[in-house]
């Protein structure tokens, strides 16, 4: 029943309060597409904790198992780099 929804909190007395907002496609992507980070990305606290993560998963050493993340630098590799494009 609630659509795009980012945060959401449930109040002592049962009342629920929710933000939502439409995904954009020329920002953050999409996590729904990469189901083995959800569990992980649940656990960040920070944007240090963030950059970490992404940092790790996005390394150029993994640029072909990242190959659906585009090469917006134009280095050759499918790394975090492109994200700061």
């Amino acid at each position: 029943m609630i659509f795009d929804p980012i945060s959401i909190h449930i109040t002592d007395d049962g009342s629920l309060y929710y933000t939502r907002t439409n995904r954009q496609k020329n920002s953050e992507f999409d996590i729904r597409g990469h189901q083995d980070w959800e569990i992980r990305s649940i656990s960040l606290q920070n944007i240090e904790d963030k950059r970490k993560f992404l940092r790790e998963e996005l390394s150029p050493e993994r640029s072909e198992i990242n190959s659906w993340l585009k090469d917006l630098n134009g280095d050759g590799s499918h790394d975090w780099r492109d994200l700061t494009v």
